[in-house]
């Protein structure tokens, strides 16, 4: 998949030996992916340290439901009046909702970064783990929605490859 964005997945230690977890699945799609495990900021030092150029020029986001974030809708209109995207590099944190808010609330320096979610969130598509979280999407749904709204990109190697996961596992009843 060709995508001018890199994406780097901050994973809970947990979820990264879990079976059915997405995230996994992006580096297969998308070779500009990096998964980084771990949960404190001494974890992601090194990283910190590699994006620091791209921090401090505000071309890096971190995708989170928060408040104060910015609607992934509202890049498309963006993108469309600049040719360059507002953002090069997406962040995106990955565990079950009470791990990715622990991974969120340990890092204070992601609290520095642009947040970007959704003004509308479809309908989630992953059947085989379930959450008592309405609008809750996979990491996997989360980056190709935000992909496909706020930059235009052809996210269907995505869905497909999700598509093909879940057919390995039986369908949980509602």
């Amino acid at each position: 998949m060709k995508c001018a964005v890199q994406v780097t997945i901050l994973q809970d230690p947990s979820e990264s030996q879990h079976a059915k977890n997405t995230a996994r699945l992006i580096p297969l799609i998308l070779p500009n992916c990096d998964i980084i495990v771990g949960n404190t900021p001494e974890d992601f030092a090194a990283l910190c340290t590699r994006l620091h150029p791209e921090i401090a020029q505000g071309h890096c986001a971190v995708i989170y439901p928060s408040p104060s974030a910015l609607c992934v809708e509202n890049l498309a209109t963006t993108n469309n009046t600049s040719s360059r995207p507002p953002f090069s590099h997406l962040i995106l944190l990955d565990g079950s909702w009470r791990k990715a808010k622990k991974i969120w609330l340990s890092n204070p320096w992601l609290h520095t970064l642009p947040v970007l979610s959704f003004a509308q969130v479809p309908d989630g598509q992953y059947h085989i783990r379930h959450t008592q979280l309405t609008d809750s999407l996979s990491t996997l749904e989360a980056l190709a929605h935000t992909l496909q709204i706020g930059f235009g990109v052809d996210t269907m190697p995505l869905h497909h490859i999700f598509s093909a996961m879940q057919a390995h596992w039986p369908k949980r009843p509602q």
